[in-house]
């Protein structure tokens, strides 16, 4: 016999420490209005959101709504509330209290400055804040016209500034030192007017949580702990220690093991041993290196006090993971939202184990079950096998909070090529599916990958996305967040004839697609699970590989995505079968298709002259370079007056 073959892939995680104030309430409060930036959100204003209109509780230099100071709620990027103040480099406001001055009084002002990253908040960053006895001269009907004039009027009786880029945690605001201006029997001319301004010679200024107080200075006793402090604390001011040690700086009144002197320095409270209220007393939290000013020091929905580091779930109030990482297990989600229950109820409570990342064995992160729209509780029998695609969720350009880039990794294009700012990646904190970053878009826009992993037959592909509403200006009602499979990209891109997501929707390429409406199905600022698209083969498939595509095909606002999947979701069945039998007696030959094949597999052919005693033809064996090859095996009809032919996957067994 003779055979011929004739055609045949973090956190980064960013943690936040909110810092808190002084702790303490100091002696007499003067009112500022809007203090922490929260009156112009409305309430409603969601993670990203911004306003640039900050009256009547503060004046800017260009008037209202300059753009040049703006309110904007950073999810965990605030001192009090949500939402805090940022302004562009030399920039100022200000707020007149109204308040006259009154004589021998020390006024203190606080104020709470961010460092949001090094793009915005770079070394050398000057956060200016500064009282004044006049508005005279600011703003659009004065002659100051830089924060680094404010700081040459006469009206200025005193100013700090604060490097935030240096001494605060990225992501993070801090209390920058207290400023004190003390009158005396003559009081300056005029009311209190608190001004913030940036002085920087590059970046922007955060401000958040204003407090203006009077205070009392000085140090009765001589003890390192200052008068007022000690008032607000309950602690005698005229005893050192000498008396009742409890009052001294080595005192420890609530037992916490923290002296005054150290509480002092820490901004802790010195008579409550637990002055975050998260189980944890103050000195337990400097052993553990958690904050004692913040009740959730990983910001993981846990507090400190049940996170117990020991790797074991005992339940609610002993969760047995590290306080100081909000995702133990390395799962993507949070620690707070898995619950152990055993119960999914969604999202924000998964019933999965903070200490498990793969709760139900089955293979798969418990955050990838749930972007993916599965049960990350139960096993299933078959859970497919994943074909990779590059950057799935669009972490590798490295973004840091508010930050963005145009240019998308290698693996990604667009329909204008790269950096085109039509698609472009960002991290806007909390909005994601999967990591930081996620990928939005322009109306009628889309970008693609061709995973190069050829179309087999009889399989079943599911895509799978997770899409995003950031809110109603972003995600409005009618959106259609668009998700499809093709078998090419000839068609698509610069050099392809297809120029809005629309267009590709009509293209004989596209093997499946699917839409969803974020504005309606998604809650404002979250991402959830798109209905996954299936598409399946049968036993001639389209030529071509895997493309995978994301577009907007809506009338208005951008589309956002995240944690891209695909993946084998059915039985493949790769059983080779002969199709298209046909003898050629008179010349010898049994002709046929080997169908149902997989390119890149070896095969063989067997003969027999009944049904059990098969023989490979030792010269018989070919590697598929497609789904169906035409073969030939050369028969003695003479000798042989019955043939059985058989195709085999694998080598020629040696002999």
């Amino acid at each position: 016999m003779n055979f011929t073959k004739n055609t045949l892939r973090n956190v980064q995680r960013t943690t936040i420490f909110p810092i808190l104030g002084w702790g303490t309430l100091l002696a007499a409060p003067i009112e500022l209005t809007d203090p922490s930036f929260e009156s112009n959100s409305g309430g409603d204003m969601t993670a990203g959101g911004w306003n640039n209109d900050l009256f009547p509780d503060w004046e800017g230099f260009n008037g209202q709504s300059s753009g040049e100071a703006f309110e904007e709620y950073i999810g965990g990027f605030s001192s009090e509330g949500t939402d805090h103040v940022g302004m562009a480099t030399s920039y100022y406001i200000w707020q007149d209290t109204g308040v006259a001055f009154e004589p021998n009084k020390t006024y203190q002002l606080t104020v709470g400055v961010g460092n949001r990253d090094a793009g915005y908040s770079p070394a050398g960053n000057v956060s200016v804040y500064a009282i004044l006895n006049s508005a005279e001269n600011l703003g659009l009907n004065g002659n100051l016209f830089t924060t680094a004039d404010v700081l040459l009027d006469p009206a200025l009786l005193a100013y700090e500034t604060f490097d935030a880029g240096t001494e605060v945690p990225t992501g993070a605001f801090a209390d920058a030192t207290p400023l004190q201006f003390t009158t005396t029997d003559a009081v300056p001319a005029g009311t209190i007017v608190v001004l913030l301004g940036d002085n920087s010679p590059s970046g922007r200024s955060h401000f958040d949580n204003i407090r203006l107080e009077t205070v009392i200075i000085g140090d009765n006793d001589e003890d390192g702990l200052p008068i007022q402090w000690e008032i607000d604390n309950g602690l005698d001011d005229s005893d050192d220690g000498s008396i009742n040690p409890a009052n001294g700086p080595d005192g420890d009144p609530d037992d916490d093991g923290r002296t005054n002197k150290e509480e002092l320095d820490s901004k802790t409270l010195p008579n409550k041993a637990d002055s975050d209220d998260d189980g944890l007393n103050d000195g337990q939290e400097e052993s553990a290196g958690t904050n004692p000013l913040n009740p959730d020091t990983d910001g993981d929905g846990l507090k400190d006090g049940v996170e117990s580091n020991t790797g074991t779930f005992v339940g609610a109030s002993d969760t047995g993971t590290d306080p100081l990482d909000s995702d133990t297990d390395g799962d993507g989600l949070k620690d707070g939202v898995e619950s152990n229950t055993g119960t999914f109820v969604g999202p924000a409570d998964s019933g999965t184990n903070p200490l498990d990342a793969d709760t139900d064995k089955d293979g798969r992160t418990d955050s990838t079950e749930i972007s993916n729209g599965s049960n990350p509780l139960v096993f299933e029998e078959f859970e497919g096998n994943l074909i990779a695609l590059g950057d799935y969720s669009f972490e590798n350009n490295s973004l840091n909070p508010g930050g963005w880039g145009n240019d998308l990794s290698i693996e990604w294009e667009g329909r204008d090529g790269s950096n085109s700012g039509q698609a472009f990646e960002e991290y806007i904190d909390g909005f994601a599916a999967e990591g930081t970053d996620h990928i939005g878009m322009a109306t009628g826009y889309y970008i693609w990958q061709d995973t190069a992993v050829s179309i087999l037959p009889n399989t079943t592909y599911r895509l799978s996305v997770s899409v995003g509403n950031r809110n109603a200006g972003y995600s409005v009602i009618g959106n259609e967040s668009t998700y499809a499979i093709l078998s090419t990209d000839e068609n698509l891109g610069v050099d392809g004839n297809l120029f809005t997501t629309f267009e590709v929707l009509e293209d004989s390429s596209v093997l499946a697609a699917g839409s969803w409406d974020a504005g309606t199905n998604v809650p404002e600022g979250t991402f959830a699970a798109a209905p996954p698209l299936e598409f399946q083969t049968e036993g001639v498939v389209p030529e071509g590989t895997l493309v995978v595509l994301l577009g907007d095909n809506s009338p208005s606002g951008r589309s956002h995505f995240d944690n891209v999947r695909l993946e084998i979701v059915g039985p493949t069945d790769t059983t080779p079968r002969i199709e298209n039998l046909s003898l050629d007696i008179k010349n010898g030959f049994i002709d046929f298709d080997a169908a149902n094949l997989v390119a890149g597999r070896r095969y063989h052919i067997a003969s027999a002259d009944n049904l059990s005693t098969f023989v490979a033809i030792f010269d018989s064996e070919f590697e598929a370079s497609g789904v169906n090859e035409e073969v030939s095996v050369e028969i003695d009809f003479e000798s042989q007056r019955k043939s059985f032919i058989r195709i085999v996957e694998g080598a020629v067994p040696a002999r």
